[in-house]
């Protein structure tokens, strides 16, 4: 098992004032990782496959993940990122050039990481598990890094 550990650092300088953050986060207990640059097309196009019990390479168990990011790597086009509930868009972001998208996790080890969305109703008993993350680029090509590390094994 391995730990995790990221950082996001902002710095700020406005009129004189220094407004600068470093917020770091350690997640333990890491067993698998997938880093990978996908290329996305204006046709949207699956990144990532969620189950409750994982099968196969392609899919992974969503109680196992514990840190997700999507990076847009393209300098001047921007990617929309879709998290579905079997086919039907529940949650949509427009990921700017060299932005990332960072999923919450939890912050104890016995909550499940924050893979939900809500539906139309918008309340919070109603959320629903993700099942799949797809990518569409605005136009033309777009490369986006994927990092996923994971708890547990796929099987």
């Amino acid at each position: 098992m391995a730990t995790l550990t990221t950082t996001v650092t902002e710095t700020l300088t406005l009129n004189g004032q220094k407004y600068n953050s470093t917020q770091t986060k350690t997640i333990s207990s890491i067993t698998q990782c997938l880093k990978s640059v996908v290329t996305c097309n204006a046709t949207e196009s699956v990144l990532l496959t969620f189950a409750d019990d994982a099968t196969g390479i392609g899919t992974f168990d969503r109680h196992s993940v514990s840190y997700l990011r999507i990076t847009n790597l393209d300098d001047t086009d921007y990617v929309t990122l879709a998290f579905k509930d079997g086919t039907a868009s529940v949650y949509a972001v427009r990921v700017d050039a060299g932005s990332s998208f960072i999923m919450p996790v939890s912050n104890t080890s016995n909550e499940m990481p924050l893979m939900f969305a809500t539906d139309d109703d918008a309340t919070v008993d109603s959320m629903v598990q993700i099942d799949t993350i797809t990518a569409d680029a605005a136009t033309g090509t777009v490369d986006v890094e994927v990092f996923l590390a994971l708890n547990a094994t796929t099987s």
